[in-house]
């Protein structure tokens, strides 16, 4: 049994300001639910960091700060805490956990904060919630939601996240939309019509197909970080492309 009770972003806290410099704290966004039967109250604090060519974004002081200006908090004193991590990781999910959790720890010893709550933290990539997010997306029965959902996936596609389709994925989806075809383009690629594969290209451009430095992959489903710009290929998401290099122009 878990219940989303409230979303807020950018919350200013300021109960642990004496401790922290004199200043307050401000998460990305914190997510507050109950969870279990009898319920237990959980505080989810999200700090995202967009990308940053690979060299991470991610550091242990921030998150310690965050921790302990969560705590010192008057209505979040009783409840769970959990940190969540989203983008900027210094490599793996893993590594950045191992690497930065430790500092909440050295920084509650340095300052005196009393306490020794567990220390719950996770972290996810750009590409982790893309999954999450498409999977859902066409699942979701109620248009409206759907909608919503898709509408996050454009946007994460925009900053070059696209989920790519391999061939074997697109008999499933056929049949289970009992064989309407077009149907089917839609829901692999939210197309207009049967006969819309690809937007028409600038005119020193083909007008279907990835460019040349991309080519035809078969393999498992997969997430990639694309630098393509994000005006490109706006449905690339319905191929399956790799870069490879020195390909001539067709």
């Amino acid at each position: 049994m878990v219940r989303l009770t409230g979303i807020e972003f950018w919350p200013k806290w300021p109960g642990a300001a004496p401790l922290l410099g004199g200043t307050y704290v401000e998460p990305d966004v914190v997510l507050r639910f109950e969870v279990g039967e009898p319920a237990e109250p959980y505080t989810i604090i999200v700090e995202a960091k967009y990308e940053r060519g690979g060299e991470g974004g991610q550091y242990g002081e921030q998150w310690a700060r965050e921790w302990i200006a969560c705590g010192a908090e008057p209505d979040e004193a009783s409840r769970h805490r959990v940190l969540l991590a989203v983008g900027g990781l210094l490599g793996s999910r893993e590594v950045t956990v191992d690497r930065l959790t430790p500092a909440i720890g050295r920084m509650k010893q340095t300052l005196g904060v009393p306490g020794d709550e567990e220390i719950l933290t996770c972290a996810a990539g750009w590409a982790d919630i893309l999954a999450v997010v498409a999977e859902d997306a066409r699942t979701e029965a109620d248009l409206g939601r759907r909608l919503v959902l898709e509408d996050i996936v454009e946007g994460l596609g925009l900053h070059g996240y696209l989920r790519l389709l391999m061939f074997d994925d697109l008999l499933p989806l056929f049949e289970a939309l009992n064989g309407d075809f077009e149907r089917s383009l839609r829901a692999i690629g939210r197309l207009d019509g049967a006969g819309a594969a690809m937007p028409a290209g600038p005119p020193d451009l083909p007008t279907l197909g990835p460019p040349a430095s991309m080519m035809s992959f078969s393999g498992l489903d997969r997430l990639l970080p694309l630098t393509a710009g994000p005006g490109d290929f706006p449905r690339l998401e319905t191929s399956s492309c790799l870069p490879i290099p020195d390909v001539p122009q067709p």
